[in-house]
């Protein structure tokens, strides 16, 4: 579960990074 959100995080960073912001932003 874990390293699937942190394997989606990191090619979704890569794709959108305005995206992973938002979404770093609602994980803390």
């Amino acid at each position: 579960m874990l390293m699937d959100i942190i394997f989606l995080n990191n090619h979704l960073g890569a794709c959108m990074p305005m995206f992973a912001k938002v979404w770093h932003e609602h994980l803390y």
